[in-house]
């Protein structure tokens, strides 16, 4: 376990860097946000990364703790896999843990 730290803001990670905690404050998901960004090499936080990392958490707190699919995720935003590829270099992890969603979490099929 590891923690990301910035002025009072803490968030408790796993050994995976997953967030412990899917109920983050507005500033703890930001700075989850910009330091998996950099994980992910990710130059820039824009609106579409906030627009999938939104819709994941909306799906997730709405079906019961299901997390989208990527073809969800794609179909729902109007976009393509090759985008959320370029967007956010890997789209199997980075907007899950972006999102602030448990590693062991159910997918919906």
């Amino acid at each position: 376990m590891w923690t990301i730290k910035k002025d009072s803001v803490v968030i408790e990670l796993d050994n995976d860097g997953y967030s412990k905690s899917f109920n983050l404050t507005a500033d703890q998901l930001e700075l989850l946000v910009e330091q998996l960004a950099e994980e992910f090499r990710v130059k820039e936080i824009g609106d579409f990364h906030w627009r999938v990392i939104n819709f994941i958490r909306t799906y997730y707190s709405e079906n019961g703790g299901l997390a989208p699919q990527i073809r969800i995720i794609c179909k729902e935003l109007k976009t393509s896999m090759k985008e959320l590829r370029r967007r956010f270099g890997d789209p199997c992890i980075a907007p899950y843990k972006m999102a602030a969603l448990p590693q062991n979490v159910r997918r919906k099929r």
